[in-house]
C-alpha cells in the first residue's frame, strides 16, 4: 500500500532499463496505473501490443508520451489511446522546423468518432501546418494546446471542435499571404470556449475580434502574448475587458513610427473607471528600436523576452497607487549601441522608478536604490560610460558573474576602489570576472593588474 501513489503515476521516461512487462504474468501492475510517462522507444516494452492496453490498464486515465524517433512508429498506438484514455501528451523532443513531422496527425483525433474518450490533448514541442481536408467534426475533444504555422489554423481548429472549453495555442508566422481563408464563417460559429491563450507573432486585430465575439457569452479567461506592428489601447480592448473574468495581455509593438504615437493618448486609454477598478497596465518604449510593449497586469508576465533600455525605469503605469511588481531579472546585458539594455530572465521586482526630478548634479541620482536582488550575471562587452558600471553595482547585491570589457574594468576600477572604501561596499557574492577583449587588443594581465581588481572585487576569481 505505500508503494501504491507511485504505481498509480509511473515515469519511466528518465530511465532506459525497462524490463518487458509480460502483462500476463504481472496483471496486477498495469491495472493499479492510472498516469503512465514514456518514450516512444519504450512502447513495445510497456505494452505487448496496442490491443492490450484496455485488457490490462484497466485504471490508466493519462499519458505522457515523449517522441524521441521520427520513424512515426508510436502513431499506431494512437487509435487505442484516444478510445482508453481522458489526456493524451504528445512531447516532440529535439525537433526543428526541418524534423520530418506528420503534419497529418491531427487527423487521427478531429474526427466524428462516437467510441473516442479522449478530451485533453497536448501536442509540444512541433509547429503544425494544418489541413483541414480530412477533417470531421469533434464532438470530444474540449481541451487542446499545440503551435500552428498560420493565424487560419486557429480558425480552422475552432470550426471543427465546438465542445472545445480550453485551447492554447502558438501562432508562428501570422497570417499566410498566399491563403484565402474566409474569415467570415467564424460569424456562424457557436463556440463554447471558457479559457483562450493566444501566443502569436502577428495576428489581425479585426479577425481576432471577430472571433472573441463568438465565444463573449461563455469566455472567462484570456491570455494574449502578440507581437505586432500595430498598437492596441484600452479603448479597443474595453469590449473584451467588460465580459472577461481574467484578462492577461503582452503586446509588443514594433516597427513604429515614433512621431505617430501619442504616448498620453495611450496611457489615458487605460486610465477609464473599468481599467482603474480591478487591473493594472504598464507601458514602457524602446525609441531606438521604436516599439511600445504594454502589459498587463505587469507582475502576471512570466518570461519578458524582449530588449528594455534605461527608458524602462520611466515606464506608464495606468494606477500610480499600484507598486509594481514584476518578473524578476537574472542577467543583463549592456550594449554601447544603446542606453542600457536589460536582457530579462524569469522574475524581478522593482521598486521605485528613476528620479527625474532630482538631479542634484548627479544624472543618476534615484529616489529610494532599486535593488536587483535576483540578478546573477552582468554582461558588459562593449565600453561605456564607468559611471553606469557604478549605478548598476549599487543595484545588483547578489551578482555572481561578470562579463566585463577590459578598457571599462581598467576605467572603473580607481572610482570603485574610492566608493568601497567611503560605503564599505562589498562584492561578497561575485564568484567569476570574465575579461572580454577586443578584436584588436592583446594584453596579458600581470600580477599587479589582478591584485587591483581583487581590492575592488575580493576573491572573484579572474578568467580571460
Amino acid at each position: 500500500m505505500l508503494c501504491l501513489p507511485y504505481i498509480e503515476r509511473l515515469n519511466l521516461s528518465t530511465t532506459t532499463n525497462v524490463p518487458l512487462w509480460n502483462t500476463q504474468n504481472f496483471q496486477l501492475v498495469p491495472s493499479l496505473i492510472k498516469t503512465l510517462k514514456l518514450n516512444d522507444t519504450q512502447l513495445e516494452w510497456v505494452f505487448d501490443f496496442p490491443d492490450s492496453i484496455p485488457i490490462y490498464f484497466t485504471q490508466l486515465q493519462a499519458i505522457q508520451l515523449r517522441i524521441l524517433l521520427q520513424n512515426e512508429h508510436y502513431k499506431q498506438y494512437l487509435p487505442i489511446f484516444k478510445e482508453t484514455i481522458s489526456s493524451l501528451v504528445l512531447d516532440y523532443q529535439n525537433a526543428t522546423i526541418f524534423s520530418q513531422i506528420d503534419h497529418e496527425i491531427l487527423n487521427e483525433f478531429i474526427t466524428n468518432d462516437t467510441s473516442t474518450v479522449l478530451n485533453t490533448l497536448i501536442i509540444d514541442g512541433v509547429c503544425l501546418s494544418i489541413d483541414s481536408e480530412n477533417f470531421q467534426i469533434c464532438q470530444t475533444l474540449k481541451r487542446l494546446t499545440l503551435s500552428v504555422e498560420y493565424q487560419h489554423h486557429l480558425f480552422i481548429l475552432l470550426e471543427y471542435l465546438p465542445q472545445l472549453e480550453y485551447l492554447n495555442i502558438g501562432i508562428r508566422e501570422g497570417k499566410a499571404g498566399k491563403y484565402d481563408y474566409n474569415y467570415s464563417k467564424t460569424k456562424t460559429l457557436q463556440l463554447k470556449l471558457r479559457q483562450l491563450t493566444i501566443s502569436a507573432n502577428d495576428i489581425d486585430f479585426y479577425d481576432l475580434n471577430l472571433l472573441l465575439r463568438q465565444c463573449q457569452s461563455t469566455l472567462e479567461i484570456l491570455k494574449l502574448r502578440l507581437k505586432i506592428d500595430y498598437i492596441i489601447d484600452g479603448r479597443m480592448l474595453e469590449s473584451w475587458k467588460r465580459s472577461l473574468k481574467q484578462f492577461y495581455f503582452y503586446f509588443f509593438c514594433h516597427s513604429l513610427d515614433g512621431s505617430s504615437i501619442d504616448a498620453d493618448d495611450l496611457l489615458s486609454s487605460f486610465q477609464t473607471s473599468l481599467w482603474l477598478h480591478d487591473q493594472s497596465v504598464m507601458f514602457f518604449t524602446n525609441s531606438f528600436y521604436q516599439t511600445y510593449t504594454i502589459v498587463s497586469p505587469p507582475y502576471d508576465c512570466r518570461n519578458i523576452n524582449c530588449s528594455l533600455t534605461n527608458e524602462f525605469l520611466n515606464y506608464q503605469l495606468n494606477n500610480r497607487q499600484v507598486e509594481l511588481k514584476m518578473p524578476r531579472i537574472k542577467r543583463i546585458f549592456l550594449n554601447d549601441k544603446q542606453e542600457s539594455i536589460l536582457e530579462i530572465g524569469s522574475n524581478f521586482h522593482l521598486i521605485d522608478n528613476y528620479d527625474n526630478n532630482n538631479n542634484n548634479n548627479n544624472n543618476n541620482s534615484w529616489k529610494e536604490d532599486a535593488k536587483l536582488s535576483t540578478v546573477h550575471t552582468l554582461i558588459i562587452v562593449n565600453n561605456q560610460d564607468h559611471l553606469n558600471v557604478k549605478r548598476l553595482f549599487k543595484l545588483l547585491p547578489n551578482l555572481y558573474r561578470l562579463h566585463i570589457d577590459y578598457d571599462l574594468l581598467v576605467a572603473s576600477l580607481y572610482d570603485l576602489y574610492s566608493i568601497e572604501r567611503q560605503e564599505k561596499y562589498q562584492y561578497q557574492h561575485l564568484q567569476e570576472i570574465l575579461i572580454h577583449f577586443q578584436p584588436n587588443q592583446h594584453i596579458e594581465l600581470d600580477d599587479d593588474f589582478k591584485n587591483r581588481v581583487k581590492l575592488v572585487y575580493g576573491k572573484a576569481k579572474i578568467l580571460s
